[in-house]
């Protein structure tokens, strides 16, 4: 691996995590649910594991599910909806994942109403928010740090304004946050908000892929049967390597969080001072905000240079990048709409690229990607002047 700037879409592995996924897997070959002493065995560390994880995300070991990752976790959540007596409105920012995004339709079906609210620079205002609400509505759901823009969203504004109109209606509203690219890069426990659910992701972390979590403050209702496993919400054998490797990324990013995003801090403004002098490249983040995006995150337009020839560009070079989430990459339009909902225009959103660091990003790289990008888009855009 050359240059690796996508870690917003996974994490290079640590080679310390998948030691103790394998180790794990050859202590603990028992089925969790099984009742002979390999079984139980098993349970028990799985046990073990959940109250170490709930510790680093700030909830009771019964509030934390293992999912496969943040996109089931939200599927779980949303899912969970279509049991409710009565139908509403659920509140799904137009900026928001595919894990999310995805179920409008699905939920309009239903006979769900739902509301899409924009976020100009990625950032959803308050206000908007609560303009959005209505008497009928059940479900707000938003990242807390958005996976395309970096934004780091206002939780404690949002959910407060969330947590008066709920209280004004007296009917109550499930906040959901997707939590995924917040955990481990910025200070984040559930505790600390008024909030009903949340995801995460261990391969964001240098984890496991295939692994994650769903914190639930109360017992929502099951959407899958099968089996009683994770509360019922979550049923089949439980990975217990992948969660012993989620917690080892846990025990290694969460409790030195502040150091490692100042240095993710360092990275990012010797990239925007290296890119400032092109012409070519425009920065999507609100550059009088900048404190209010995620230092891990990077979002660039080099239009009208269309981002996938740029990428394929840089990675013939040994610069691999993105141009948005992973879950989308496949589909511009889709991709091209969160951009939108941001207020860039679409030639603005077709040269989109987010550039994310991680934790083995050297300075040196990121000269290394600045005098490239400029390289690469000046002559990119030469060749799209009519002769």
């Amino acid at each position: 691996m050359k240059h690796y700037f996508d870690w917003a879409a996974t994490a290079l592995p640590d080679e310390s995590v998948l030691q103790v996924c394998s180790s794990t897997a050859l202590e603990f070959p028992g089925n969790p649910s099984s009742s002979h002493r390999p079984g139980m065995e098993a349970a028990k560390r799985l046990e073990q594991l959940r109250s170490l994880c709930s510790g680093y995300i700030g909830c009771e070991p019964p509030q934390l599910v293992f999912t496969s990752g943040g996109s089931e976790s939200n599927g779980i959540v949303i899912s969970s909806l279509v049991w409710r007596k009565g139908r509403g409105s659920v509140i799904l920012p137009g900026i928001e994942h595919p894990s999310l995004r995805e179920y409008r339709a699905w939920l309009q079906e239903l006979g769900f109403t739902v509301v899409t609210i924009d976020a100009p620079w990625g950032l959803i205002r308050t206000a908007d928010l609560a303009a959005a609400l209505r008497d009928d509505t059940v479900a707000v759901c938003f990242n807390a740090v958005h996976n395309v823009s970096g934004a780091v969203q206002p939780v404690h504004e949002l959910t407060a304004a969330v947590r008066k109109h709920e209280a004004r209606t007296g009917r109550t509203v499930h906040i959901h946050v997707d939590a995924v690219q917040a955990l481990g890069k910025i200070p984040f426990r559930v505790c600390d908000y008024d909030i009903d659910s949340a995801s995460f992701s261990a391969h964001k972390l240098s984890g496991p892929r295939g692994t994650g979590a769903l914190y639930v403050r109360r017992p929502i209702e099951p959407t899958s049967r099968g089996g009683e496993q994770e509360q019922g919400l979550r049923p089949g054998t439980e990975n217990l390597p992948g969660i012993a490797g989620f917690h080892e990324a846990l025990s290694r990013c969460v409790p030195d969080v502040a150091d490692r995003r100042s240095r993710a801090e360092g990275l990012k403004r010797l990239l925007l001072e290296k890119l400032s002098g092109s012409r070519e490249i425009e920065l999507l983040q609100d550059p009088d905000r900048m404190d209010d995006y995620s230092p891990y995150i990077v979002l660039i337009s080099a239009a009208p240079v269309p981002s996938e020839v740029l990428l394929r560009v840089l990675s013939d070079r040994g610069f691999f990048l993105s141009a948005g989430s992973a879950c989308s990459s496949q589909t511009a339009k889709k991709r091209e709409h969160v951009l939108t909902s941001m207020g860039f225009s679409s030639t603005i959103a077709s040269g989109a690229l987010r550039i994310s660091f991680g934790g083995t990003t050297t300075e040196a790289e990121v000269l290394a990607l600045a005098r490239e990008l400029a390289e690469q888009t000046a002559m990119l855009r030469s060749m799209l002047k009519p002769s």
